[in-house]
C-alpha cells in the first residue's frame, strides 16, 4: 500500500514539475516574442530630443538595437540616396521634410565620426522602424 500512494504521489509531483516548467517556457515565449513591439500612436509619441532612457520608460526596451557605425550608416543609405537623388519619396510613401535631412545627415554624419550613436528597431503594426540617437537623444525616427 505505501508503494502504492509513494508511485502516485512520485507521478502527481512529476506532472507538477512538468506543468511548472510549461507555465515558465510558455512566459519566457511571449515576453520575447512581445519584446521591441509597439503601437502607431506610442511610436508617433516619440519625440525628437527625448532620452533613451525616457524612450525605453515609455515604450519599453526595443526589438533590437545596435551601436555599430557600420550598421547605422547601412540602415540610413536608402535614405541618404533619396536625399542626394531629389525624390521627396520612398516606394510611393514615407515622404522626407526637410527636417528629416537635416537630421539624416546628422546621425549619419555622427556615425561616421564615432560619436556616440544608437539605433533601435521597434516592431509597430508588424513594421520593423528605427529610431535614431546621437548623444543618447533622439535625432530622427522612421
Amino acid at each position: 500500500m505505501k508503494k502504492q500512494i509513494s508511485g502516485i504521489l512520485k507521478k502527481k509531483s512529476t506532472w507538477a514539475i512538468a506543468a511548472v516548467v510549461a507555465v515558465i517556457v510558455v512566459t519566457i515565449s511571449v515576453s520575447f516574442y512581445n519584446r521591441g513591439r509597439i503601437s502607431e500612436s506610442e511610436f508617433t509619441d516619440i519625440y525628437t530630443g527625448m532620452s533613451v532612457e525616457k524612450v525605453q520608460e515609455y515604450v519599453g526596451a526595443p526589438k533590437s538595437k545596435t551601436t555599430s557605425s557600420d550598421e547605422i550608416i547601412e540602415s540610413l543609405n536608402t535614405w541618404t540616396m533619396v536625399i542626394a537623388s531629389g525624390a521627396n519619396e520612398v516606394a510611393g510613401n514615407a515622404v522626407l521634410s526637410d527636417e528629416d535631412e537635416d537630421s539624416i545627415i546628422e546621425v549619419k554624419a555622427a556615425a561616421q565620426s564615432g560619436d556616440d550613436t544608437e539605433m533601435y528597431t521597434y516592431v509597430v503594426d508588424g513594421q520593423k522602424k528605427e529610431v535614431y540617437f546621437v548623444d543618447r537623444e533622439v535625432v530622427w525616427k522612421k
